[in-house]
């Protein structure tokens, strides 16, 4: 289709992107751009010049009259290939061929959610690594599709898909790609003029990292979550974190719901259960008092629900946003001076877990989506 043409425009593609919007869709996909580019305009360049037209204008005037028609407002993602061409008009590009591919976490890392957000892909939660799949999609901020018959979503593997969404919009840490070789070939896509099977500038489906971490910075705290996958080290020192020596950190297992201790100068994580294929870990700043190890809405370990923490002398309140129909978790330090007496959420009911080594789990039960106060009284006992 020849974008240079109004009436391609006129009578072939903006009148489909017209009455999607009129029905109120609100999430576009464009597929098949890459053939527009590689076997469309790249292959008839000539036609292009001779008449004295840059075919890139031309390219992204295509898709920029279809984000004209369906508005700021609307997500537009474009595939397949990373889409250099249409920085500033798409909001996220599925960086590889079909299938969930890792390789963009590291080889266009720098890239999301400051050009674009990066799409891997779908991610199919029944399979083997769909927990692995699902929380680093999440981690990284990129953009999380599900796609699974309708049962698995009656199945224990929901919650992979539960404590994954929302993603958070995360910005990465560096302004270089951990793995540079594909980023690299941008300039290909002037020349291709074929788009069959994978390009050599674009994401590959291979783990590549092992490690994964996500600062998050709230106007009450600030903490680290760490994903480990198979691979990774067993050790790792606290300054390879960023984390400050000397000082104690309390670890949580978010995914395995159990307390991993105190560290000062090294973390040690243990083994990674294979039928998650990934370890989530809340790592936060040891207080002198108890104070909370994670919650259970989010794989950020509160990033998405915590409104407020705070600790009162006797008591450890906060503010959450909580779901209907969801039981609510909260998991707290108990240090051996401490004991929790009791609890409270307004609006729900709120049970004291069983004291489990130096830390307990309180469930809220009955909440509906709000934002819930909820309040961990406790004794001193020396």
């Amino acid at each position: 289709m020849d974008g240079a043409n109004p009436a391609t425009m006129r009578d072939l593609v903006l009148p489909v992107y017209r009455e999607l919007k009129a029905q109120g869709w609100r999430y576009f996909k464009v597929d098949a751009l890459r053939h527009l580019r590689y076997e469309g305009y790249n292959s008839y360049a000539g036609f292009y010049e001779a008449r004295g037209i840059d075919r890139v204008r031309v390219y992204r005037s295509f898709v920029q009259q279809i984000r004209d028609v369906i508005g700021r407002d609307a997500f537009l993602l474009a595939s397949w290939g990373p889409r250099p061409e249409l920085v500033g008009i798409i909001d996220a590009t599925r960086l590889g061929n079909d299938g969930f591919g890792y390789g963009g976490f590291a080889q266009f890392n720098s890239f999301n959610n400051v050009v674009w957000r990066n799409d891997p892909d779908h991610i199919e939660i029944s399979r083997a690594d769909g927990y692995r799949s699902a929380t680093i999609t999440s981690l990284t901020g990129s953009l999380l599709m599900l796609t699974d018959r309708p049962e698995v979503y009656r199945s224990d593997r929901v919650e992979a898909a539960r404590r994954t969404a929302p993603v958070l919009f995360t910005m990465p840490g560096q302004v270089y790609d951990i793995d540079p070789t594909r980023s690299s070939r941008l300039f290909m896509v002037e020349h291709e003029v074929s788009g069959s099977g994978p390009r050599p500038f674009e994401a590959d489906q291979r783990l590549q990292q092992t490690l994964y971490q996500l600062d998050v910075a709230r106007p009450f705290e600030r903490w680290t979550v760490l994903a480990r996958t198979a691979g990774a080290p067993d050790t790792i020192r606290v300054a390879d974190l960023g984390l400050s020596a000397g000082r104690d950190y309390v670890a949580f297992d978010f995914w395995q719901k159990r307390f991993l201790g105190v560290s000062k100068d090294t973390f040690v994580f243990g083994a990674i259960d294979p039928d998650l294929q990934v370890q989530v870990v809340c790592l936060r700043e040891q207080q002198p008092h108890p104070q909370l190890l994670a919650t259970n809405r989010h794989v950020s370990c509160g990033g998405v629900d915590l409104e407020r923490v705070s600790w009162n002398g006797d008591s450890l309140s906060g503010i959450s946003r909580v779901v209907t129909g969801d039981d609510y978790e909260l998991y707290v330090t108990e240090p051996d001076a401490w004991t929790a007496e009791s609890v409270e959420a307004v609006g729900a009911e709120a049970v004291l877990g069983e004291r489990l080594d130096h830390w307990r789990r309180v469930t809220v039960r009955g909440a509906r989506t709000a934002q819930l106060t909820w309040t961990v009284r406790y004794r001193r006992s020396r």
